[in-house]
């Protein structure tokens, strides 16, 4: 059920559900009465419903929470205010948790918590939470947690009874009507006649709850990350992609992974498996080819058919994914989906001033996909353009009376005007007064740290002034509106006020929101370093807030900010494998390792970013074949593998890329999965104000010249490796000085070193790695010689057919 709002649904006054009545004044109900008038479009009423009840959850503003606002029952809204009054009255505690694009949270309205029957129980002896998951995560997690070590799986809605003072008595996933009333009759009666009993078992629910992982702190085994990607090969459908299994999640943190390892270590048998996923996923349903945006899961193994909501998370994973993997494999089609995925995430999930909306509803005119799916006399059309090729370029599989379609190939010439004419028409619908699906326009912080990290990479490839402006407003707009550097805080998901302090703010951040928001600013910083100063300064600053309030004992970092702890989740580490994103302490080593990167060994950050890498290692020995995000965070620190290296403490920058306007030439593209040879790799320098490098002819012998080489392979002779390589340098600058008769031959400021491709040697067995010796010097002082590596595939380590 979609959020929608019809004026004959709109009752002229509201009542209260069972026991509200006692608890408030009339002044309060009729300030509720003001507040329905003006979010009456945010509303949702059922047509039988009589009479229009209304609960103290109008006065929330998040989307899923106003959705239960007019339940016959007396709702909470997730805080100490119901913890408090359960422990003082003595009644238990019924907790439910959901989100705004939940299918089976909103069939679990519909059924139950518009009922007044169920209202009725909960009013005699029930205190009520609602929970939006993604507004309190940490509430989240942890009964998810429960759930999945109690069953074995997760889902939501997730709903819980809890003893007055906050200890788990039964959790479970979807209960019909029937269901949740037998269970809250049988609960209370059993609390009320054997109450230790009970109490034991909640006992051994919080003991069940509360476990740590537990791990020695260990120094890094470099085999561990081959040990991983071994194992995780025969998890691999070698079919359609993915981890094998009847649905198939994208888990975008495991295709990181294996393609930073690509990066760095050549497997054609790896590569097969990865690219069968990617093309799988962009050539059939996960990928809305049509509307644009990759849908949250597919409900089967061969990604035909998805689960049609789209997240604002894996948006912005997926144009890291993509983004790399064009780096690693150089396919057009990949460089094509990175530019129409940032056409769609600026119409649909774009909120100027705001950031980035967190999700797009699945279900519409109480269909689950109904926006997504077609009529069969739209599929004759389509069939009447291409009458001979209509089966190679698209497909359809039958929903319910409509049809899922997709294309194998989106981004071919003839299935472009294809999807054009279905462009034309969806356009067509929404001017006949069909409305898109509801998006919920809420602003998650580590959603949108994960959008400006993608929009900012595929501006590194695509050059697309679009995608640097999105992620520049989005990180501006975030600063301004949920950041406070001087009380130290970051709201998930609230504008913060004049009023916001410690004491009242509603959603605060988690770990992953601080470390995903810290490392898009780094991002932003990194394209700009002299410009975007500010961008270093929040980064640090989060990065500080991160030190000082979410560290644990055990040498991890908690989920909830210390600050904000409450006795009911009296355990909040971080997981260290990935739910649908990074797990929190993998993108914290992230940051914490560009930091120091960027600053050098003497960086404040060098010894909090070495014991939690310790300390991570020591549980990714025990997790390995599940812990992708950490996998990848590890992999980043062993081989120094960012996409930017930093040399003369932090005044210079260098990133090998291919340039995006080369990458848009038709002899790139030729080269491409092709065995041809043409093409550049580009070393770009940038330097500080004040900052030099000699040239590659210093025209000093005291002097060390800047040099690129190809460092030697088990294939290669030293000789070989130096001569071989061709590398156009810049044009220098000469400085004349007092002192030497001959001028300082110089370089500065930013330029680009162009390396042909055809002088890599020619191999997918060995890895290549580019050397770049520079010695950095200011008017007062020159630096030690420094030596960078870069690994470099020589050729795009295509999927053999």
């Amino acid at each position: 059920m979609v959020f929608s709002f019809a004026p004959s649904l709109i009752a002229n006054e509201f009542i209260a559900p069972p026991n509200v009545e006692n608890e408030i004044t009339a002044d309060t109900f009729q300030a509720w009465q003001s507040l329905a008038e003006q979010k009456r479009s945010d509303l949702v009423l059922a047509a039988n419903q009589q009479p229009t009840y209304l609960n103290r959850l109008i006065q929330q503003n998040a989307a899923y929470l106003l959705r239960h606002a007019t339940n016959p029952i007396n709702w909470y809204a997730w805080g100490p205010e119901p913890l408090q009054y359960a422990k003082q009255s003595n009644k238990l505690i019924f907790l439910s948790i959901g989100y705004s694009t939940c299918h089976w949270c909103h069939v679990m309205e519909q059924e139950s918590f518009s009922n007044i029957k169920i209202g009725r129980l909960l009013a005699h002896g029930y205190v009520a939470i609602k929970v939006d998951r993604e507004l309190s995560p940490v509430v989240d997690s942890y009964y998810k947690d429960l759930l999945a070590a109690l069953t074995g799986q997760a889902g939501w809605p997730i709903n819980a009874i809890l003893t007055p003072d906050g200890q788990p008595l039964f959790v479970s996933a979807y209960l019909d009507f029937q269901q949740l009333s037998q269970l809250l009759r049988n609960t209370r009666q059993a609390w009320q006649q054997n109450r230790q009993i009970m109490q034991t078992r909640a006992e051994q629910m919080l003991l069940l709850a509360n476990k740590k992982p537990v791990a020695q702190a260990s120094d890094w085994q470099p085999s561990l990350i081959n040990s991983a990607i071994a194992e995780l090969k025969p998890r691999l459908d070698d079919k359609y992609g993915g981890l094998q299994g009847q649905q198939k999640f994208p888990t975008e943190a495991a295709l990181l992974f294996q393609l930073k390892y690509l990066q760095i270590e050549p497997d054609q048998e790896l590569a097969d498996k990865v690219q069968t996923q990617l093309d799988n996923m962009l050539g059939f349903g996960l990928y809305d080819a049509i509307d644009g945006g990759f849908h949250r899961y597919s409900t089967d193994a061969k990604w035909h058919v998805p689960h049609y909501e789209k997240m604002a998370y894996n948006q912005g994973l997926m144009l890291q994914v993509y983004s790399l993997a064009y780096r690693v494999f150089g396919k057009p089609e990949y460089l094509a989906l990175v530019d129409d995925l940032v056409g769609f995430i600026d119409s649909d999930f774009y909120l100027e001033g705001s950031g980035f909306a967190s999700a797009i509803d699945a279900v519409y005119q109480s269909v689950e996909g109904g926006y997504y799916l077609w009529e069969r006399s739209t599929l004759e059309t389509l069939k009447r353009q291409s009458p001979e090729t209509a089966e190679e370029l698209f497909d359809v599989i039958p929903v319910g009376q409509k049809f899922q379609l997709y294309f194998k190939s989106p981004f071919t010439a003839q299935n472009q005007v294809l999807r054009t004419t279905l462009k034309h028409k969806r356009k067509a619908q929404i001017q006949a007064n069909q409305k898109k699906p509801f998006i919920d326009t809420k602003i998650v912080v580590a959603w949108n740290g994960y959008i400006i990290q993608g929009l900012i990479d595929a501006y590194r490839i695509t050059g697309n002034p679009r995608a640097l402006a999105m992620a520049t407003n989005a990180a501006q707009s975030i600063a301004r509106n949920q950041f406070s550097a001087a009380q130290q805080i970051l709201s998930r998901s609230e504008m913060l006020t004049a009023k916001t302090s410690l004491q009242n703010l509603a959603t605060p951040a988690t770990l992953i929101d601080y470390a995903a928001l810290a490392n898009a600013y780094l991002s932003l910083y990194e394209l700009a370093p002299q410009q975007n100063k500010h961008s270093m300064q929040l980064a640090e600053q989060l990065a500080q807030i991160l030190v000082r309030f979410f560290a644990d004992q055990t040498g991890l970092y908690n989920t909830a900010d210390q600050r904000f702890s409450s006795a009911i989740l009296a355990s909040s580490v971080s997981h260290l494998t990935d739910g649908e994103t990074f797990n929190g302490n993998a993108e914290l080593l992230i940051l914490l390792h560009r930091l120091v990167q960027i600053q050098g060994s003497g960086s404040r950050w060098l010894n909090g970013y070495e014991q939690l890498k310790n300390s991570l290692q020591g549980h990714f020995s025990q997790a390995k074949g599940y812990a992708f995000g950490l996998a990848y965070a590890l992999l980043v620190d062993l081989h120094k593998a960012t996409p930017i290296k930093y040399f003369a403490n932090g005044h210079g920058q260098a990133q090998t890329l291919i340039d995006h306007q080369l990458a848009h030439r038709p002899e790139h593209q030729q080269a491409n999965c092709a065995g041809a040879t043409v093409g550049e790799v580009h070393l770009r320098v940038k330097l500080a104000p004040g900052w030099h490098i000699n040239s590659n002819q210093p025209q000093h012998a005291h002097l060390k010249a800047t040099q690129v080489s190809l460092l030697p392979t088990t294939v290669q002779t030293v000789k070989q490796a130096k001569t071989k390589l061709q590398v156009t340098y810049p044009k220098p600058v000469l400085v004349q000085t007092e002192f030497e008769e001959l001028p300082l031959s110089l370089f500065e400021g930013e330029f680009t070193l162009a390396i042909k491709r055809d002088s890599l040697i020619h191999t997918q067995t060995q890895t290549q790695k580019l050397s770049f010796e520079v010695q950095a010097c200011n008017d007062q002082v020159c630096l030690f010689p420094e030596q960078l590596v870069f690994p470099v595939n020589p050729l795009p380590v295509c999927k053999q057919h």
